[in-house]
């Protein structure tokens, strides 16, 4: 008997727990028949099922394993004795597998890895589609499927995530997943979405092609629950799909470009009444827009520009706010005549005027500066109050401090070039002169880098704008033309 095991055993002779009762009875499960041992696996399973949080000890988490590890080394196909009267059936191999799921989904997950589970769950997966008995077949497969989800979902384990995917079981969760009933369907997607929790890692090992298939199929999968009228509701099969789709879209890992049009019109669809999707639909449009300029004319043709505005400008979410204004930018970058026939920079000005978040204010700025490339003329900037919202994004960004540096950096640089560009040549209006030479003073402060601006501001002081400018002079006000007063 193993040593966690007579632990365990003593353990139970003084009362400790109804669990290691159901364990102690388990350790003696060679003078059972298989019928008592199918019961104390179920009884044990059941036991895990009803807990909300599972807390086990390790010679707990490692006893279990010893106990359902001979069941799950038999071929389900081949049942067979493991020793003198254990019989292993395909309904044994599932009551054990559905309990190292329950202990992956505990505390103890890195007993489950450091016991080999891994390559044992992977190869499960590989052997169930040649099984006869599909009913069981699935069942052995979304069993395993779960368990490396929950491994798959912990922190430090971006290894064993690139190790899984290097098994080709991605191809098979594609190969299984369009004939899976739905309540397996998302199983198997929440897997492949906890999968994506170290997708940095995935894409350094070159393995997110292996999610191609997946993510082609997640796409059909989602037109389908618009066609279909499905029920949707979070935490269920969309709202994974859609997380998935997210996270593999986030590393310019390019989507069908043959599904594309259908998808955009089912994401529609659901926008307005799923905000809980709101900021994967989103970063969907981002990827299509992001690949290629036709994904930017289809979301222009379909009518996005407006939803991307809404999105922007009404959405709690700062991811969602945030996502939504990046992907308008590549679209303002492939299409820039959209926003010039809409009311979009009425809408980003607004939205510029108003904006707390630094992270969101950056891909705003950098909204303002692709229009800015494609339309050089600066009425268009000043009237709608363009211009003063990214005066306004550089403050509040710089209000930041040195929390976001690089942040804070990168959008002075972005939006000095701009106003510089619109503005070198031609002014229109007033601007806030007093705003920006104070934006210098503090960002110079704080050390951040702002030859940018201070490129900008000898800008101004050529074409009129500001009389006398020296940075060095420890001068908050500065001389400004009598136009061009703050």
């Amino acid at each position: 008997m193993p040593s966690g095991a007579k632990k365990l055993e003593s353990k139970v002779h003084n009362g400790l727990s109804e669990m290691d009762g159901v364990i102690c009875e388990l350790l003696d499960f060679h003078s059972h028949t298989p019928d008592e041992t199918l019961k104390n696996l179920t009884s044990l399973r059941s036991f895990f099922t009803q807990k909300s949080v599972i807390e086990l000890e390790a010679d707990q988490a490692n006893t279990i394993i010893d106990i359902t590890l001979p069941f799950m080394l038999t071929d389900p196909e081949s049942p067979e004795f493991i020793n003198d009267r254990a019989y292993a059936t395909p309904n044994h191999i599932f009551e054990a597998s559905w309990i190292i799921t329950n202990v992956a989904s505990g505390n103890q997950t890195p007993v489950v890895i450091e016991r080999g589970l891994v390559p044992l769950l992977c190869s499960q997966i590989a052997s169930a589609r040649s099984m006869e008995d599909t009913i069981m077949a699935e069942k052995l497969f979304s069993q395993a499927v779960w368990t490396l989800g929950n491994i798959a979902g912990e922190r430090s384990t971006d290894s064993i995530v690139v190790d899984i995917a290097r098994t080709g079981v991605v191809a098979e969760f594609a190969a299984w997943l369009p004939k899976l009933n739905r309540r397996n369907k998302a199983i198997v997607m929440w897997a492949l979405e906890s999968m994506m929790s170290s997708s940095r890692q995935l894409c350094k090992a070159g393995l997110l092609s292996n999610f191609d298939e997946a993510s082609s199929l997640a796409m059909d999968m989602v037109i389908e629950c618009v066609d279909a009228d499905w029920t949707i509701k979070q935490g269920g099969l969309i709202d994974d799909t859609m997380r998935f789709l997210f996270r593999v879209s986030d590393h310019d890992n390019e989507l069908p470009r043959d599904k594309q049009r259908p998808f955009v019109r089912a994401c529609i669809a659901l926008f307005f009444d799923h905000p809980f999707l709101q900021t994967s639909i989103m970063s969907a449009f981002g990827n299509i827009s992001n690949n290629s300029t036709e994904g930017s004319s289809i979301l222009v043709e379909m009518g996005c520009v407006a939803l991307l505005g809404a999105a922007i400008s009404t959405s709690d979410a700062v991811s969602t706010r945030k996502t939504a204004a990046w992907t308008l930018s590549n679209v303002v970058v492939d299409v820039p005549e959209v926003a010039f026939e809409s009311d979009i920079i009425d809408v980003l000005a607004q939205c510029m005027a108003t904006e707390k978040s630094p992270h969101v204010g950056k891909e705003l700025v950098y909204v303002a500066a692709n229009l800015m490339d494609a339309n050089d003329n600066p009425s268009v900037f000043i009237n709608s109050g363009v211009i003063d919202g990214m005066i306004n994004q550089m403050m509040n960004a710089v209000s930041v401090g040195t929390k976001q540096h690089r942040l804070v950096e990168e959008m002075l640089d972005v939006a000095a070039q701009s106003l510089q560009l619109v503005l070198a040549s031609n002014r229109e209006g007033d601007l806030p002169i007093g705003v920006l030479i104070e934006l210098v003073d503090e960002a110079t402060c704080l050390g951040l880098d702002v030859h940018r601006l201070l490129e900008f501001m000898d800008v101004l002081q050529g074409i009129g704008v500001i009389d006398a400018w020296d940075p060095d002079d420890g001068d908050e006000t500065g001389d400004v033309t009598e136009d061009s007063e703050a």
